[in-house]
């Protein structure tokens, strides 16, 4: 077998002929693709080639926001089939009155972690960090497109905890933040004699599912709602406004509560598709399909939202840079990630909708057995 060196030093033809050699795997496929290798030698290491992912498009949506105001088609990367189409059929149930999608706060998150002697230590060091902030800012600074915008300090025995939130502006901001929080965590250690231990203390929190995330959010926290008149909920989405808040308090409340998970039927789903489509990090899916869905029906039809405290997302920089990633971006339409951000909950609230729609008029097996079928 190849060693690791041996691998990191070959050219990429050379690792494919040792993968064939050894494996006896034909990287046909794997090999062509249009991906400029010197160009995403920061995204990845003994690279090989790529995998493809079957790409469609949803919508178009009728989005009201701050950022995003018309209508827009969102690409989506997956293998599961009706996700776009459920997505598609949401932006149709939503085209009269449109989505309206607004941004609550804006700031990617890290928590470095430190040791002190003991409480009294802790206190006196959290008591420095709140008050010196401003020039803990200033001096851990190293990237004009990266601003510390604010911190909150946690202590747990002998272990300090300093969350610092960060403004990245387009990009999604979670390396310039490592950097800058070990910057400022150095000042900290000189100046209180804290330990520094790491960079990132878990209470940041990324790529885990989170508490401190779901209440104080990280990245950008969105919300979105719509009112799908009782006709179109009808005709369209195939059941009743009442039939769908009721699945939404049993599966999403009652449900969600007895197995202590988030409030939503897949947020997940619609989220991996337009991270892996559009370059964001599919990991940070897992934090940020955290939220909540509501439901409610009147004499007029059905009003449908969503919460998503948590949604890191780019325009600029990581995964968006790659070619088939940045035409997606393109085909979004968005030039920046307050953008991305609005047109990707526009469509988690329309995959949500058909989503339980199809679940309140128990459509949902039928759908996928019909695709399996075809």
């Amino acid at each position: 077998m190849a060693t690791s060196s041996g691998l990191r030093k070959a050219s990429t033809e050379e690792r494919r002929m040792i993968l064939k050699r050894e494996t006896g795997a034909d990287l046909a496929h794997t090999s062509s693709h249009s991906i400029d290798e010197g160009k995403c030698k920061r995204n990845i290491e003994n690279f090989i080639g790529a995998t493809q992912i079957p790409l469609g498009v949803a919508g178009p949506m009728k989005i009201n926001g701050t950022y995003v105001r018309g209508e827009r088609l969102i690409p989506l990367a997956t293998t599961e089939g009706v996700l776009v189409a459920s997505v598609s059929r949401g932006a149709h149930a939503t085209e009269e009155k449109g989505i309206t999608v607004r941004m609550t706060r804006n700031g990617i998150t890290r928590a470095p972690a430190f040791r002190v002697r003991d409480i009294d230590h802790g206190l006196k060091a959290k008591e420095w960090i709140e008050k010196n902030f401003g020039r803990i800012a200033k001096e851990a600074k190293f990237d004009k497109y990266l601003d510390m915008t604010g911190v909150n300090v946690f202590l747990a025995g002998r272990t300090l905890f300093a969350r610092f939130e960060y403004d990245a502006y387009d990009a999604m901001g979670m390396n310039g933040a490592t950097v800058m929080s070990n910057n400022a965590s150095e000042i900290i250690e000189k100046e209180t004699g804290a330990k520094f231990i790491t960079v990132s203390g878990n209470v940041c929190t990324d790529k885990k599912h989170s508490g401190v995330n779901f209440i104080l959010g990280r990245g950008k926290s969105m919300l979105a709602d719509a009112f799908v008149s009782r006709e179109t909920v009808e005709n369209i989405l195939k059941t009743t406004p009442e039939a769908i808040v009721e699945v939404n308090y049993r599966k999403n409340y009652v449900g969600s509560a007895v197995a202590m998970s988030s409030q939503n039927m897949h947020y997940a789903n619609i989220l991996a598709a337009a991270f892996i489509a559009s370059g964001q990090d599919p990991a940070q899916v897992v934090e940020c399909s955290q939220g909540i869905t509501t439901a409610e029906a009147d004499e007029g039809g059905l009003y449908f939202s969503i919460y998503m405290p948590i949604l890191e997302v780019a325009s600029f920089g990581g995964g968006t840079m790659l070619e088939t990633q940045r035409e997606a971006i393109n085909v979004m339409q968005a030039k920046t990630s307050n953008e991305v951000a609005e047109i990707i909950t526009a469509a988690v609230l329309c995959g949500e909708l058909s989503g339980m729609a199809a679940q309140a008029a128990l459509h949902l097996a039928k759908a996928h057995d019909d695709k399996r079928k075809l």
